[in-house]
Order: C-alpha cells, then structure tokens, then sequence
C-alpha cells in the first residue's frame, strides 16, 4: 500500500512539473513571433483606456475582444494623444495568439503591430 501512495505521489509531481515546464517553454516562445505568424483584426477605434500595468487597450466596433500594447503608457504614448488620434479611425491590429491553460482565452490580444491605413503606428517587429 505504501509502494502505491508513493508511485502516485511522484507521479504526481512529476506531472506537475512537465506542466509547469511547458507553460513556460509556451510563454517564452510567444515572444519570438514574427508578423507572419500574427492574426489580423481590423475595425473602427471604439475605446482606449488604460488596463493592467500601464498598458493601452484598445476596444474595436463589433468585436468582443479587447488588444493592447504592453507598457503602453511607459514607454511612449500618452492616453489623451491617442484618443484624439485614433478614435474613429479604422485601423489594422496583428496580434499573437497564443493561449495557455492559465491564460484567458479571447479577454484580450496583445498587439504587436497597429496599422492606420497605410502608416504603421505602432510595431514590436
């Protein structure tokens, strides 16, 4: 009996582990995306606000996901700017699309190139 417990429990852990290894090795990659490997939205500017920690989400006209720029507001771009530049405006988003059992699948897309009309406004690439 004690044989079995002890089989489950390392088992267990190292499955645990596995996990957790991949989730990581799913994170890291996300990072090395190109703009090829992005999906693309377009639509009409609707809202942008400020959300998580300093970053810019964007809300499109009849599209429930929300996109951001990651540390937005730290790195150059100023809330009021951008609101008077781009609501309104259609715009092309390309956005990684990787999920992760921890992440929250369609909540939000982080943006690695924005596009207003033929002008790139904003690109990690």
């Amino acid at each position: 009996m004690k044989r079995i417990i002890l089989i489950s429990v390392i088992t267990l852990i190292g499955g645990f582990f596995i996990l957790v290894a991949s989730l990581l090795i799913t994170e890291y990659k996300s990072y090395e995306i190109s703009e090829r490997d992005c999906k693309k939205t377009e639509g009409v500017v609707t809202q942008i606000g400020e959300s998580g920690i300093k970053d810019i989400s964007f809300n499109l006209a009849e599209n429930d996901t929300s996109f951001y720029i990651n540390r937005g507001l730290e790195n150059r771009f100023d809330l009021e700017d951008l609101r008077n530049e781009m609501l309104g405006k259609k715009v092309t988003i390309f956005y990684s699309d990787h999920t992760t059992i921890l992440s929250r699948q369609n909540l939000s897309r982080h943006i690695r190139k924005l596009d207003i009309g033929n002008k790139t406004f904003y690109s990690e690439f």
